[in-house]
């Protein structure tokens, strides 16, 4: 269960297809979920052990919600993500309801869940932060975005100084995004170093925060002076942790640009 980057391209590659609100039944209740989860050592158990641990109510949205932050187990919550796509899959009347909005936002927020305790403790940043990348999406349920909207922001800063920006719109959705602006530049290397000093300052403690699914993400990667990255994951919003949000000012203040979504999304879509 050591895995962590295979159990991240697992998230990548099922988070996607769950929040496609277009998906048909048969792409989610296909087998390759399953040989997935099996791949990376997960046991169906028919959801035994999450139920015992957790109460059936955690097998729906609401009631994951209330007990998410409490899941510390990797093994048990992978075993109850494959039972819950297994009994769909297998036992449920009408194994089509697994696309109502609730059912697949369930395993949104489980999937989010796996990866954070994959990573929680063994992608503790350490060392000095040689450059970053941080891409913002900010992609939510309230609002369908039009094709030229702006919904994603990527920002590469080096430890010397030097920043390329590139910003996606919607396009024509399915999570294929049409490039959009696009910036390189410089800001002076003292004004670099000490920014991604305060980046690496945070992300050197342990990094658990909650994931909500109904509003933007943003995925983050350290790399230090040994060439090791670290990477994680949050909610693009300004609500949930204050040092997030003051870096998130500190970034756009150290670039000069006011225009960044950075952790919290200012200037997202949905607000």
């Amino acid at each position: 269960m050591e895995n962590f980057e295979a159990i991240n391209k697992l998230l990548v590659k099922w988070r996607s297809k769950f929040l496609d609100p277009d998906i048909q039944p048969e792409d989610l209740l296909d087998s390759s979920f399953g040989d997935d989860l099996r791949d990376l050592g997960f046991k169906m158990d028919c959801g035994q052990g999450f139920c015992g641990q957790y109460g059936r109510e955690a097998f729906a949205y609401e009631g994951l919600k209330e007990v998410l932050e409490e899941i510390d187990d990797l093994a048990l919550l992978g075993a109850g993500i494959f039972s819950q796509w297994r009994y769909f899959q297998h036992w449920a009347y009408e194994p089509e309801s697994i696309l109502q909005e609730e059912n697949r936002m369930w395993f949104v927020l489980a999937l989010d869940r796996l990866s954070l305790l994959a990573r929680r403790d063994s992608f503790i940043f350490q060392g000095s932060v040689k450059k970053i990348r941080l891409v913002s999406n900010s992609i939510c349920f309230e609002t369908m975005p039009d094709p030229e909207d702006e919904v994603v922001q990527s920002l590469l800063i080096h430890s010397d100084g030097r920043v390329y920006f590139s910003a996606y719109t919607f396009g024509q959705g399915g999570g294929v995004y049409k490039p959009g602006r696009k910036d390189r530049f410089k800001i002076q290397e003292t004004t670099a170093k000490s920014l991604l000093s305060a980046l690496g300052a945070y992300f050197g403690k342990a990094y658990g925060k909650l994931l909500v699914t109904d509003i933007g993400t943003w995925d983050i990667s350290l790399t230090d002076s040994l060439g090791k990255t670290y990477s994680y994951r949050g909610s693009l919003s300004r609500d949930f942790d204050d040092q997030l949000a003051d870096l998130s000012d500190r970034v756009r203040d150290s670039l000069g640009r006011d225009d960044l979504y950075v952790f919290d999304g200012e200037g997202r879509i949905c607000r």
